[in-house]
């Protein structure tokens, strides 16, 4: 009976909410209600609502019965949810969709797990959102500040990469406003992010995915792996695998060419250095005891190739920092502790200490090959 009862109530907020968006001041621009139950407010001064584009925190408001996610995390069965996006405001979108559980160890470590999104279905006249199926949220896991804090680090890191590199994962910051129809009828709000998803990344950068493994590192674009290696030295993340595909994404030009080199973008930051987490422990293997200490994993080169990716990594330090400044969900203590750390990379420039680590840590090719 508390069930139904909730349910009704859910369904009354909806056709609330739906009211509510068409009538709403800010709705001066065009709104449309589609078959699905969709709604959405059109500004008519634009036709692009950028997902990926925008750096402002958007606040959204998921419907859908959380105690049956939370008891049996769904990872193959959907869910259905409404999800509301901006509510009240020009561009607000009011979506069907469907949702599941999602990760690897999250999944299993998390009392609430991340979080996939199914747009298929959903009606939205913007093509950024019309182009995506599936969208990807890493989620809050525990009811705890620390871990909201861990998921403002792990998505700086992301967007941190996007200043390195144009071939990275582009994210979104989220308010989440949860609304439970379930038996248990819990709403409680928390940070969450979303994720490029992989389609959208291949039209963005002509690049087609590959699922392959037994890649090895000399099989990468040299400057993508010189990137890549250089930046998980510096937010110190061992937790990645180029041979097995593990945290990382491998992509070819969508020209067919024997001699094209490998992209890796990675993904999943929440064992670096930078991120800090109390679970988190360094990688076997790599004879380092702290989670926060250096050491590069990728190959060796020649004296001007490091000394090339050093002076690149050099021109970024200053967006790096505001990067982390800017962040102001981040409480200013722990903005403060991140730019020490990144600050604490570029101190090594000083007598080349740094090229002293990498010529002493890093991968031989003669070691690759066998």
């Amino acid at each position: 009976m508390q069930c139904q009862t909730l349910n009704i109530i859910s369904l009354l907020y909806m056709r609330f909410l739906s009211l509510f968006l068409l009538v709403a001041p800010e709705a001066a621009g065009q709104h449309r209600i589609k078959s699905d139950g969709s709604v959405f407010l059109q500004d008519p001064e634009r036709t692009e609502w950028g997902l990926f584009t925008g750096d402002e925190m958007i606040e959204v408001s998921l419907t859908f019965d959380i105690t049956t996610f939370l008891d049996e995390k769904p990872a193959e069965e959907y869910l259905s949810a409404a999800m509301v996006l901006n509510s009240g405001r020009p561009d607000s979108l009011q979506l069907s969709i469907q949702l599941r559980a999602r990760g690897n160890y999250r999944y299993r470590n998390c009392p609430f797990p991340p979080i996939r999104l199914n747009l298929a279905k959903a009606s939205t006249p913007y093509s950024d959102l019309a182009e995506m199926d599936n969208l990807k949220m890493v989620t809050h896991c525990r009811d705890d500040e620390e871990y909201m804090i861990y998921i403002l680090r792990e998505y700086l890191i992301y967007r941190m990469y996007n200043i390195i590199t144009e071939n990275s994962f582009r994210v979104r910051l989220l308010r989440v406003h949860y609304n439970d129809t379930g038996s248990g009828g819990d709403s409680f709000t928390s940070l969450a992010f979303v994720i490029e998803p992989v389609d959208v990344i291949e039209k963005r950068l002509k690049l087609a995915e590959r699922e392959e493994e037994g890649v090895k590192l000399d099989m990468l674009n040299p400057q993508n792996s010189n990137r890549l290696t250089m930046f998980q030295f510096m937010i110190a993340n061992t937790d990645w695998f180029v041979h097995t595909t593990h945290n990382i994404k491998l992509f070819k030009p969508s020209d067919e060419h024997p001699e094209n080199y490998y992209i890796a973008i990675p993904y999943d930051f929440d064992y670096s250095g930078f991120v800090n987490a109390m679970y988190a422990l360094p990688r076997p293997g790599m004879n380092i005891e702290e989670l926060r200490e250096r050491t590069f994993a990728g190959l060796c080169t020649t004296d001007d190739e490091v000394q090339q990716i050093l002076d690149e990594f050099k021109t970024h330090r200053k967006d790096l920092l505001n990067e982390i400044s800017n962040l102001k969900q981040l409480d200013a203590r722990h903005r403060i502790d991140l730019k020490r750390f990144v600050r604490s990379f570029y101190s090594l420039y000083h007598g080349d200490k740094i090229v002293e680590i990498i010529k002493e840590t890093c991968i031989d090719q003669e070691d690759i090959a066998n």
